[in-house]
């Protein structure tokens, strides 16, 4: 389904793509979860949220999120189980609950602005819960994380 997206991305213009994109998402609330295994992801630039459930479970071991999203989803990454790094922008404004659990292999977030940008993104307080990461890597330190782990 990645393909087929990016394929419609290529012969529509912003409007309508969104149009066919918000679509598919209303229709199912799961975009990629029909994919046993994603190896690289493109975002398109007319997305902004990382939805809802939207990587469950997939193959994905690397992302760098794009600097047009502003948002992750409710459990956005949960159970990406080799999904070993991740970089977030600063155009990331919030981050809803729940969206790195089962993601075991995640120890650290690299996120491209200083701990006081990092601190302002309105989070959920169960963001991180039942994940592995450890810290934050910013530009100018590292930050711990309270998982929830028990």
């Amino acid at each position: 389904m990645i393909n087929y997206i990016l394929e419609i991305n290529k012969l529509l213009n912003d409007n309508e793509f969104e149009q066919i994109y918000n679509m598919l998402y209303k229709e199912s609330g799961y975009i990629f979860t029909a994919l046993l295994e994603v190896s690289n992801v493109d975002f398109l630039h007319a997305v902004e949220k990382i939805p809802d459930f939207c990587f469950t479970g997939l193959s994905i071991k690397s992302l760098v999120i794009p600097d047009n999203i502003t948002e992750i989803g409710n459990g956005a990454f949960t159970a990406c189980i080799d999904l070993e790094s991740l970089t977030i922008p600063t155009s990331i404004k919030y981050i809803n609950g729940y969206c790195f659990g089962g993601a075991i292999k995640l120890k650290e977030i690299k996120y491209i602005g200083t701990i006081e940008d990092w601190n302002n993104i309105k989070k959920l307080d169960d963001w991180a819960y039942e994940s592995s990461i450890e810290k934050i890597v910013c530009i100018d330190g590292e930050i711990p994380v309270n998982t929830g782990r028990y």
